[in-house]
């Protein structure tokens, strides 16, 4: 593991890099007491592998709205992954990576991108106890009816992938879900419409969040 502290307007933002038990490479950056674990898409599959140590001031500004509150932690997939490799192996994994993470932080908040808010889904059905809230983002599953966590279901009403059909299908399945669909967006909603993205979780996780940080 490698840790620095990068010099910031504001405070001194601490970046750790290195992999988490299950085999995956991370970054973090920030210093909030509660995690803020972000799961990539298929487009983590192009990542090589190794974070360079000074990652974490690279990305401090694309998650800045959240450091007040979280560290954000950037949790690729482990590579070389053998054949048969599927989605109950990848909760086996992640939650290796989550139960480590939740060493050094009050609570675990989730955002899953794409493939990653699958996993992320699949991985709060079946170990609720590391997740405190989740947030799907370009994404749909239909294995959650019995997961009440508070939820927040993020797409775009053009996304070819995942498309408004089956999200509000998705957020109508949760107990505590809530639906978000950008007018326009397509499959990268999170990021064609980032400041609309970042202003909606941020308020879900600062209402939720509220008394509850330890």
């Amino acid at each position: 593991m490698n840790s620095i502290e990068i010099p910031s307007p504001a405070a001194m933002v601490r970046s750790e890099t290195g992999t988490l038990p299950g085999g995956h490479p991370y970054v973090t950056t920030g210093n909030g007491p509660r995690a803020l674990a972000v799961l990539p898409g298929f487009g983590d599959a192009m990542f090589p592998g190794t974070y360079p140590p000074f990652s974490g001031w690279a990305i401090a500004p694309y998650f800045g709205r959240y450091l007040g509150t979280h560290t954000v932690c950037l949790l690729s997939r482990p590579r070389s992954l053998p054949s048969g490799y599927d989605v109950d192996d990848a909760v086996s994994t992640h939650a290796l990576a989550l139960e480590a993470i939740s060493d050094s932080h009050t609570a675990i908040d989730v955002i899953g991108i794409s493939m990653g808010g699958l996993i992320g889904q699949a991985l709060t059905h079946r170990e609720p106890e590391l997740i405190d809230r989740l947030v799907v983002a370009n994404s749909a599953c239909d294995r959650l009816a019995d997961v009440d966590h508070p939820t927040l279901v993020f797409g775009g009403e053009r996304d070819p992938f995942f498309p408004p059909a089956l999200a509000r299908e998705t957020a109508a399945a949760l107990s505590n879900g809530e639906l978000e669909l950008v007018p326009g967006a397509k499959h990268g909603a999170f990021h064609e419409r980032k400041l609309a993205f970042d202003a909606r979780v941020q308020s879900f996780l600062e209402r939720d969040t509220a008394g509850r940080t330890s």
